[in-house]
């Protein structure tokens, strides 16, 4: 009998792992929509010091920042602050393209770009 539920208990425990997983990452995902003023300023401080030229991705400025799971953070915070208040245009997703879609302001930061760049 006990060799029965050692059998069940594995896959079982595996299930349960797989659930808690799931769970978490919904809790950093709801966490990280939500504002937090500390987490933010950090954010800023690091998207402010990417020089002019240079770029980074959202994943690098949150880790830099000290959340290194919180990507959605930073994007979700420069899509809130106002629009000429951080570079936002030096912070790209891990493709390489900018979240915040095809408005003509962004396309002309990205055409910017790639004249200052020489692509």
């Amino acid at each position: 009998m006990t060799t029965r539920s050692k059998a069940t208990s594995g896959p079982r425990r595996n299930v349960f792992n797989q659930l808690e997983i799931q769970k978490n990452k919904r809790n950093l995902i709801r966490d990280s929509i939500l504002p937090n003023e500390q987490r933010d300023e950090a954010f800023r401080r690091i998207i402010l010091s990417i020089p002019p030229g240079r770029v980074s991705t959202y994943g690098r400025v949150a880790a830099a920042a000290g959340y290194p799971r919180y990507h959605r953070a930073v994007a979700r915070l420069l899509r809130v602050d106002p629009i000429d208040s951080l570079p936002w245009h030096r912070v790209l997703g891990a493709g390489g393209s900018q979240a915040l879609g095809d408005s003509p302001m962004t396309l002309k930061a990205a055409e910017d770009f790639r004249v200052f760049a020489g692509l």
